[in-house]
Parts: C-alpha cells; sequence; structure tokens
C-alpha cells in the first residue's frame, strides 16, 4: 500500500505507541495515488520492456533493497515454505499495484493460490491491469497466466471467512505479506469500538486481524519503515498478541549511525503463528 519515502516517519519513543494521524493513512490518499498511477501508465504496449526490466515492479521500499531481500529471504532452503512454494497460498495485504505477488510469481516460483487484497478500488484496478499485461506475456505453451487474483477488501470491516478467495479448506494462509500498509494504517486517525465497547485506533486491531488470516503453522512477514524490529515485535507478539505469533526471522539491512543511535532505515520481521 505504501512506498517508503511516503510513509517514513522519525520515532524515538518506547513501542507499542501511537503514531500522530496524517493524510497518508487515509483511503482518499490511497485512491488518488494509485489514480495518478492509472493515468499516467505508460509502459502499456511495450510489454517486453516490462517483463525484462520489472520497472513495474520497483515501487515499495527498492531504494534500500528490500524487495530484492524479501524474495531472497522467501526462496531461500532456510524458509520452510520454499520447499512447497508451487502449492502453498499466499496473500498480500494493501497490495497496492500487486508488485510483491509479480514477483513472487516471475522471479521466486511461488506458483500456488497468490492473492492481493487492498480497500482502495483504484489499486486493485491497477494491479488487474498489470495482471492482464504478464497473462498476455506469459500465455504460451510452456507457460500458464500468473495464478493470481486481486479483491477489494477492507480488513477492519468486511469479513475473510465469506470472501471468495478464502483458503477452500477454511484454515488461512500459508503465508501473508505486509510491505507497508501496517505503517499507512498506523497513520490513520480512524477508530473503531471493540468487543469491550472501548474505542481503539486501527493500529490496535490490525495485528489480530492479521493473526486471523495465517493458518496454524504459517508464516506472517511485515517491511515496516514507520517501526524498528523491536517496535514491531512487540505490535505482534505482546498484549493481546501475546501467543498468537512467534519470532521466526528478520532480514537485515544497512545500518546508519544518527545522534549517537544507530539503527536501520527499514525493518523486516518474519512471524510464525505456532501450531
Amino acid at each position: 500500500m505504501a512506498t517508503a519515502e511516503a510513509v517514513a516517519t522519525a520515532v524515538d519513543e518506547p513501542a507499542p505507541r501511537q503514531l500522530e494521524p496524517s493524510e497518508l493513512g487515509t483511503r482518499s490518499y490511497w485512491d488518488e495515488y494509485y489514480q495518478n498511477d492509472l493515468d499516467h501508465d505508460e509502459s502499456e504496449g511495450d510489454e517486453a520492456t516490462a517483463l525484462s526490466s520489472h520497472t513495474d515492479l520497483e515501487s515499495w521500499f527498492d531504494d534500500v533493497g528490500a524487495p530484492a531481500k524479501v524474495l531472497q529471504y522467501l526462496t531461500s532452503e532456510a524458509f520452510p515454505l520454499a520447499s512447497r512454494k508451487t502449492s502453498c497460498t499466499v496473500l498480500d495485504l494493501g497490495t497496492g499495484n500487486g508488485s510483491s505477488l509479480f514477483s513472487l510469481f516471475i522471479d521466486g516460483g511461488y506458483t500456488g493460490c497468490l492473492v492481493g487484497i487492498d480497500y482502495s478500488q483504484q489499486s486493485i484496478e491497477l494491479a488487474n491491469k498489470l495482471h492482464a499485461r504478464y497473462s498476455r506475456l506469459f500465455a504460451t505453451p510452456q507457460h500458464r497466466p500468473p495464478p493470481i487474483s486481486f479483491h477489494v477488501f477492507d480488513m477492519v470491516t468486511d469479513d475473510p471467512l465469506i470472501a471468495t478467495w478464502w483458503p477452500e479448506d477454511g484454515e488461512g494462509f500459508d503465508l501473508v505479506l505486509d510491505k507497508g500498509t501496517f505503517d499507512a494504517v498506523s497513520l490513520s486517525s480512524e477508530t473503531v469500538v471493540d468487543s469491550q465497547g472501548v474505542d481503539k485506533r486501527l493500529c490496535e486491531i490490525y495485528p489480530g486481524k492479521t493473526a486471523a488470516l495465517v493458518r496454524k503453522g504459517g508464516f506472517f512477514l511485515i517491511t515496516s519503515c514507520n517501526w524498528t524490529e523491536e517496535e514491531v515485535i512487540d505490535w505482534f507478539t505482546t498484549g493481546e498478541m501475546q501467543d498468537q505469533f512467534e519470532v521466526f526471522g528478520k532480514i537485515k539491512y544497512k545500518t546508519f549511525q544518527f545522534g549517537g543511535h544507530k539503527g536501520q532505515g527499514v525493518s523486516t520481521v518474519c512471524f510464525r503463528k505456532p501450531d
């Protein structure tokens, strides 16, 4: 959903906490963002170039090499799903233009059921436009169209259990991805009333909503530029999230030092949902 440049926020308070709301946490911002991409799509008609250069796929945290690092992680022998990537199910939260799923399919060899969801209609229109392009490129006797589908879905208000894209066994997805969506959600001022009648910001209910999408024994991989590794881990393993996820691994990026403190500009943490 979000790019590193769009949602990066300097923070130095302990986590978990609240970020100041901004327009980057509004649906109208992302509708306009993706509508602009739709209006200025200049690669139509040059499909061979689009495939060879992957310019359509270079859209999230690319300045720190996150897409390549995440792909390497998900295809490494150390990642349990890599050995069955032709059959595992993958869900991309806040899919944007679908870049993560296209990359997993084209470069990563993930050919199972791949699903992208986003609450922005314009996002899904853009992702479907790129899907049609790549489908034409792969429509040969040697290849089949990407097994990817995109759907408008609001994690806060919609029920995944009745969605057409929900896995048939009803157990959830093997792998759920977030590359900046929690960042954007953290910048929303919207609140919802929980089961106890308490008003909560969307970022407070997002971890629980996410856990419900992952099957037992499955994985959740999140990349964030607003939260440190420790903060991400706190959000998804403490409080109401205790026992929902366990840390499986982390992706390391180039570190920098500022004001006597050392850190990364981006954090990627992989969680596993206990059996």
